[in-house]
């Protein structure tokens, strides 16, 4: 891998006139872009998500926005789809920390698959049965439960209709993203719109529920069946309606998502899960992804933190096309590799701190039917990773 280059002669942003600084950075990425890189990347990543050998695994170096660069404060990015085109231009997460962004692959030429998203937080999906999402000082937007009474009158309303909510604004950020970039002819091919984040079945129920819902797999087993249907029912149909919005098709069967490629149709997001039992997990949760998977014609699942109890039961799962991980360094990372390599599944992205990625070394045991992000504290260790990889000390 070449040696990064150093951040340069980034634009310093007029963020006072958001779409002045919009058009400044996507001239800024039009001239800067390497269409033949970007094309590559996507090789390296389909070849790795079907198990074929690769130069080196794919692998994106995820540091904070460059000086001059800045970033809207993220509660004016929520109400303004200028300014949060901007923030998935230059940064999405990088509020919080280092962020995988385009800016910054343009400029180390790693392997992020270039992508922006409608970035409305985990509600957009429970929007659509009227739950609104809040956003508290800069905090990324979350919802409040709404209990058991109101649950039981949604799922007697039934499958709602695509037309409110978040949802909407979803669909109408999505298509001025796509009116912005086709002005910019190298941006409108390398970078594609993805599906925004549409949760998971039971992670869904979650959030309309609230932690009760871990009771309810005792206390109302059947209510709980019939809520997950009516949220595998809908999510189908959301889902279907936001990718035939996106630019997200690959070749090989891989879409562009969640900051990576992604083998199949979507992303199940399962975080919830990895508090449940297997059993449990085989009895209520399989069955509905499997519904969605099923429907969609294969999909991945991800999850953050330790999903060890559940290997088996996940690696069984119907039509599961990969896996995606936000803490692998959680996980009994040699007992996963074995499952995946036997069941042919892929990870699309497994996210490290630098220094966790050091010591773990995972690259040895995936060295093609993974991906990587490392979160770096400056440009400055994107060398050393990479310096890491060429003389074989981690990969």
């Amino acid at each position: 891998m070449a040696p990064v280059s150093k951040p340069g002669d980034v634009p310093e942003l007029h963020l006072a006139d958001p779409d002045g600084a919009l058009h400044q950075i996507l001239e800024w990425l039009e001239e800067h872009i390497d269409l033949a890189h970007t094309a590559s990347v996507e090789d390296r990543c389909v070849r790795a998500l079907n198990w074929q050998p690769v130069d080196h695994p794919p692998l994106v170096l995820s540091a904070p926005v460059p000086q001059p660069l800045a970033i809207y404060p993220y509660s004016q990015a929520f109400r303004n789809p200028t300014k949060m085109l901007v923030n998935e231009l230059v940064g999405p997460y990088a509020t919080i920390g280092p962020s995988p962004s385009i800016v910054n692959s343009v400029l180390v030429k790693d392997d992020y698959p270039l992508q922006i998203r409608a970035f409305y937080g985990v509600g957009l999906f429970v929007s659509l049965f009227g739950v609104e999402s809040e956003v508290v000082g800069e905090n990324y937007p979350w919802v409040r439960p709404i209990g058991l009474t109101v649950l039981k009158q949604l799922v007697a309303h039934g499958v709602p209709d695509l037309q409110g909510g978040l949802f909407q604004r979803a669909l109408e950020t999505m298509a001025y993203y796509r009116e912005v970039l086709a002005a910019y002819p190298k941006c409108r091919q390398a970078i594609h719109i993805t599906q925004p984040d549409l949760q998971g079945i039971f992670e869904n129920a979650a959030h309309l529920w609230g932690s009760d819902i871990f009771a309810a797999f005792y206390d109302c087993p059947d209510f709980l069946r019939e809520l997950l249907d009516l949220l595998a029912e809908t999510w189908i149909r959301a889902c279907r309606q936001l990718a035939a919005a996106s630019t997200q098709s690959a070749r090989d069967d891989c879409i562009y998502l969640h900051f990576s490629l992604v083998k199949g149709k979507t992303l199940l997001k399962d975080d919830s899960c990895v508090m449940v039992s297997p059993k449990t997990y085989a009895e209520f949760i399989r069955p509905v992804n499997e519904r969605v998977l099923a429907a969609l014609g294969g999909a991945g699942i991800h999850w953050c933190g330790n999903g060890d109890q559940w290997r088996a039961e996940v690696a069984e799962t119907r039509q599961l096309t990969c896996i995606d991980w936000g803490e692998p360094y959680l996980l009994d990372l040699p007992a996963w590799a074995a499952t995946l390599q036997e069941h042919r599944l892929p990870v699309s992205n497994m996210q490290w701190p630098l220094a966790e990625f050091l010591a773990h070394k995972p690259m040895r045991l995936f060295p093609t039917g993974a991906a990587f992000t490392i979160l770096l504290d400056d440009f400055g260790q994107a060398d050393e990773v990479r310096r890491s990889i060429a003389t074989d000390d981690i990969g």
